[in-house]
């Protein structure tokens, strides 16, 4: 299945058939704004991006950003966490990884990211 996505239409909000852009259904794809909630209590939110082709992330746990960054195609967003034991503590475990795939500016900026893998804390 390939899911269609676009920003660009004509002046009579036709669509323009070299704009669209196939995205396959494991990719995601996050508007300006656009928030993404991947589980139950695990979120990620796409707060801006800059001329420079820029995406500004944010991960979100039981609604309170945890982390965020400035990302650009190409790049990844990781959250680490340290996971603690009696007298041994592993360091740099990721709980949630994105590729970020491109980013796009135009009336609607919008982004795609591929690979998402979240790592969820069971209680």
């Amino acid at each position: 299945m390939i899911i269609m996505c676009f920003d660009q239409l004509d002046n009579s909000n036709r669509l323009i058939p070299d704009k669209l852009i196939p995205v396959p259904t494991y990719q995601k794809y996050l508007e300006d704004g656009q928030v993404w909630q991947i589980a139950s209590k695990y979120s990620l939110k796409f707060r801006a991006s800059s001329t420079d082709r820029q995406a500004w992330l944010e991960f979100i746990i039981d609604n309170e950003t945890v982390y965020s960054d400035v990302v650009t195609a190409g790049s990844e967003f990781d959250y680490y966490k340290d996971i603690r034991y009696k007298e041994y503590v592993d360091t740099n475990l990721t709980i949630f990884t994105t590729n970020i795939s491109s980013v796009f500016l135009g009336q609607k900026d919008f982004i795609i990211l591929k690979d998402s893998e979240l790592l969820q804390q069971i209680s």
